[in-house]
């Protein structure tokens, strides 16, 4: 068991059991749901080092916009 505080996990635990998991998947190169995907798939993603969270959204919004975007576009 990784639990680390009487309550569960702390956020330094977490951070590693994710990080534990997340190499593991891209390890593997396949995900239940998709065992097509190649380690390679994930060079020329952006890496974040930093402030993850806050990049994260900001990256998923940017996403978001764009293709509602290319929606309204071929609307």
């Amino acid at each position: 068991m990784h639990q680390d505080v009487a309550t569960g996990y702390s956020l330094q635990q977490m951070t590693a059991v994710l990080r534990q998991r997340a190499r593991y998947v891209i390890l593997r190169g396949a995900t239940l749901n998709n065992p097509h995907i190649e380690p390679g798939f994930f060079k020329n993603f952006e890496q974040i080092t930093g402030e993850h969270a806050s990049r994260l959204r900001e990256l998923v919004r940017s996403y978001f916009s764009k293709a509602e975007a290319t929606e309204r576009e071929i609307a």
